[in-house]
C-alpha cells in the first residue's frame, strides 16, 4: 500500500516514508544534495541528516563520502530514496537495482506538446565534452563514457504558459539508471523539464526563476526489501509543484493534440 510523504510544507527537511532494520525509504525536498560533491566538499546534504538519524549508515556501502547509497536524486529533484542501512542491504539493492528489478516513476513538466500519448526512448547517454554534462550527442561524447539507456513516458495532463507555450505534465518511469537520464533523454526529443538550468536553454531557465528549482518529482518506488517484503512508497507531489501547476490554464485533450 503506498505511504505518502508526511514532511511539512514549505520545510527542508527528509520524512520518513517506510524504515525497517535493513532499509529507510525518504522523502527528499529539492534544494539538498544527496552526497557531498567535490565542487562543495562543505555543502550540507542528505547524507548528513541520514547519519544524524542512523549513525551506522556510515560504515555502510563502498565509498565513505557516499554511505548507503544505491541511487541518487540531483539537488533540484524532491521525492522517494531508499537507503541502505546495512551491507547486507546494500548489496541486495546494489544487485536489484543492476538487474532493473527497482520501478521507479517520476513526475516532469516539460516544454512543448508530445506527439502522441506515451512513448519510449531508447539513446546511449555519455558524459559530454562540456564539464558536467551528458548527452545522447555522438559527436559531443567522450569516448568511452556510452551507456545504453531506456526511458518510458506517458502524458497525465497539458497547460498553457502566459506566453501562449503549450507544456506538457508526464508521469516518466526511467528503466536503465544513469546520470541524469531523465532531463538528457527529454531535452534529447525536444521537450526538456521546464526550470533546466543545464539541458532546457534560456527559456526553459525562465521557469526556473519563477519556480526556484526545475520541475522534477521522483514520485514513487517499487522494490522488494531484503526481507522480502514487497513495498510501494509514495511521495505526493510538492507544494510549490501543485501551486506552480495552478498558475497555468489546462489545455483540453483535444486542444493539445
Amino acid at each position: 500500500m503506498p505511504t505518502k510523504s508526511q514532511s511539512s510544507r514549505g520545510t527542508n527537511e527528509p520524512s520518513v516514508l517506510y524504515e525497517d532494520s535493513d532499509v529507510a525509504i525518504l522523502s527528499k525536498p529539492a534544494g539538498i544534495a544527496t552526497h557531498p560533491s567535490p565542487a562543495k566538499p562543505d555543502e550540507p546534504t542528505l547524507i548528513d541528516w541520514v547519519v544524524r538519524q542512523w549513525p551506522d549508515v556510515k560504515s555502510v556501502g563502498e565509498d565513505p563520502q557516499r554511505p548507503g547509497i544505491v541511487h541518487r536524486l540531483d539537488k533540484e529533484t524532491s521525492g522517494v530514496i531508499a537507503i541502505a542501512k546495512t551491507n547486507r542491504a546494500f548489496e541486495f539493492f546494489k544487485k536489484e537495482f543492476q538487474e532493473r528489478r527497482v520501478e521507479k516513476t517520476y513526475i516532469a513538466l516539460v516544454i512543448g506538446l508530445m506527439p502522441q500519448q506515451e512513448g519510449k526512448i531508447e539513446r546511449t547517454i555519455a558524459r559530454s565534452t562540456k564539464f558536467g554534462k551528458f548527452t545522447t550527442k555522438r559527436s559531443s561524447q567522450r569516448e568511452g563514457s556510452e551507456r545504453p539507456a531506456i526511458t518510458y513516458w506517458k502524458v497525465i495532463d497539458a497547460y498553457r504558459a502566459k506566453d501562449g507555450t503549450p507544456l506538457s505534465l508526464l508521469e516518466v518511469k526511467p528503466e536503465t539508471g544513469r546520470t541524469h537520464q531523465i532531463r538528457v533523454h527529454l531535452a534529447a526529443i525536444g521537450h526538456p523539464v521546464a526550470g533546466d538550468p543545464l539541458y532546457g536553454g534560456d527559456y526553459t531557465r525562465s521557469y526556473r526563476a519563477m519556480l526556484g528549482r526545475m520541475f522534477l518529482h521522483a514520485h514513487a518506488l517499487g522494490t522488494t526489501l531484503p526481507s522480502g517484503k514487497k513495498i510501494f512508497a509514495e511521495a505526493e507531489l510538492p507544494q510549490e509543484l501543485r501551486a506552480f501547476l495552478e498558475t497555468f490554464p489546462r489545455l483540453e485533450r483535444d486542444a493539445a493534440s
